[in-house]
């Protein structure tokens, strides 16, 4: 070889060299969900409004619902205390976004969305199947304008759209 030659490396059949797709662009971890503080004052709203509940129903004389609305606030109270949180990994490559160990490849996904302000900091993604429920992604610990930057050159966005009202609901019912 003289000096102006050069190898010609291929990378795509080394297994120590990082694949295009393998590259990770953005990686952080955030809770699952976020779990709301209750206070005493959430606890008599929602003791009241199912006694109030039992109460319509014992005057209307409905005994059955009675029994199902005591049984289901029970199975309600005890799930709301016993679910915890845990941490999810999220990885953005340049082929698409992983959930833990779940991947979505970008051809996958139909659009997205930015919701960040002082209450919510969410990624909206939303799958090309109408069947499969938006991917909400908690992005407090990410740069939202450089996130929103690098989605912008994979997937549409719907600027116009906003939190879920169902998703404002639990948050704000502190569900």
């Amino acid at each position: 070889m003289t000096g102006g030659d050069s190898q010609n490396i291929n990378l795509a059949n080394d297994p120590v060299a990082p694949q295009v797709s393998d590259r990770v662009l953005f990686e952080w971890s955030a809770p699952s969900f976020t779990k709301s503080e209750r206070t005493y004052k959430w606890y008599l709203i929602v003791g009241a409004m199912i006694l109030a509940i039992i109460g319509y129903s014992a005057w209307q004389q409905d005994w059955f619902v009675i029994g199902i609305v005591i049984v289901v606030s029970a199975i309600l109270f005890w799930y709301v205390q016993a679910i915890v949180p845990h941490d999810v990994t999220y990885k953005i490559t340049p082929m698409g976004v992983y959930v833990d160990d779940r991947f979505s490849p970008f051809s996958e996904l139909h659009s997205f969305w930015l919701v960040y302000n002082d209450k919510v900091k969410n990624l909206y993604l939303i799958y090309r199947k109408k069947y499969l429920p938006a991917l909400i992604i908690n992005v407090a610990s990410v740069d939202p304008l450089i996130l929103k930057g690098y989605l912008m050159k994979k997937l549409p966005e719907q600027e116009d759209r906003g939190e879920n009202l169902i998703d404002r609901f639990i948050r704000i019912a502190g569900l």
